[in-house]
């Protein structure tokens, strides 16, 4: 495949060049584009049509006055390389490159760390399974492309909603999603 072209050989715009949007930068975007249009609607020029129709006052709805901006998740952990949660419960937990699982049981207001017990910290998976959200799977090692990226040394297993943890599968490298 020639450079600047997509799959079919077309190309990509401006000087040939194509750029692809990766995943995440399109969950920014997303993320960028609800904010804006909902959030700051009252800052341009009145609220959003959706608050109107809802009686909402020009700032937003009265409920929502008290809230400030905060960082979401746990502060020391690295980066957040996977995220998962139980449906229709206030638990999720968050998989990190270099500080282990964490898991909040307030929608993400507080966190703590369950993992301070293992001989690994890099994280590159995380899965809560769908049969029992007691159970919990870690693949170790991000799988991030980066140049400061920790090898794993397997899978981990938790029955207990991340109390104790079996090493199932030991093998080393990056497992991730």
């Amino acid at each position: 495949m020639r450079r600047g072209t997509d799959k079919q050989g077309k190309s990509g715009g401006a000087g040939g060049t194509h750029f692809p949007l990766t995943r995440w930068m399109r969950r920014i975007a997303l993320i960028a584009l609800i904010g804006l249009g909902v959030g700051l609607g009252g800052w341009v020029g009145g609220a959003s049509p959706l608050a109107q129709e809802a009686g909402a006052e020009k700032n937003g709805p009265a409920g929502l006055k008290s809230l400030k901006y905060r960082l979401v998740g746990p502060a020391w952990g690295g980066r957040v390389t996977r995220v998962t949660g139980v449906p229709n419960s206030p638990i999720f937990y968050t998989a990190t490159a270099s500080g282990g699982v964490w898991r909040s049981s307030d929608h993400g207001i507080t966190w703590e760390s369950i993992w301070d017990d293992q001989p690994i910290a890099s994280i590159g998976s995380i899965a809560v399974a769908p049969s029992d959200p007691n159970v919990i799977y870690v693949g170790s090692g991000e799988a991030n492309m980066r140049g400061n990226v920790a090898a794993g040394n397997g899978i981990y297993k938790s029955t207990d909603a991340g109390q104790t943890w079996q090493h199932v599968w030991k093998q080393k490298g990056q497992i991730g999603t």
